[in-house]
């Protein structure tokens, strides 16, 4: 993969049965084809979830975004996309695209996690 699919991502696929090996198989298609489809160049894995494989991208006009597919049966990405909807920006990232079928999700990048920030 041209990604690091982090270690407990990995895990808690493989603990998902036959839905979360086929999840597992598919995913380097499924992240180029949503590279293509909403005009991304794809960085780094983020780190600090166990539902879904979070990638740093950035849109083809220079903004920062990350891209999220949730594990099936497990991360509700769709659920999420509808709380960001419905924020519009306001406390939370933007919602820029959703792919309910891939449970897949494009938002705003945000700074570093306030815990990683030190005083």
């Amino acid at each position: 993969m041209r990604f690091q699919l982090p270690l407990v991502v990995r895990a808690r696929a493989e603990s998902l049965g036959e839905p979360g090996r086929a999840w597992l198989a598919g995913l380097e298609d499924a992240v180029t084809e949503l590279e293509a489809r909403w005009a991304l160049r794809i960085g780094a894995s983020i780190t600090g979830g166990s539902e879904s494989l979070v990638l740093e991208a950035q849109r083809e006009n220079g903004e920062a975004a990350v891209l999220k597919l949730g594990l099936p049966g497990s991360a509700d990405v769709a659920t999420e996309a509808r709380i960001l909807e419905l924020a519009g920006g306001r406390g939370y990232a933007r919602l820029f695209a959703l792919d309910e079928a891939a449970d897949a999700m494009l938002v705003e990048r945000l700074g570093p996690a306030l815990a990683t920030r030190h005083p």
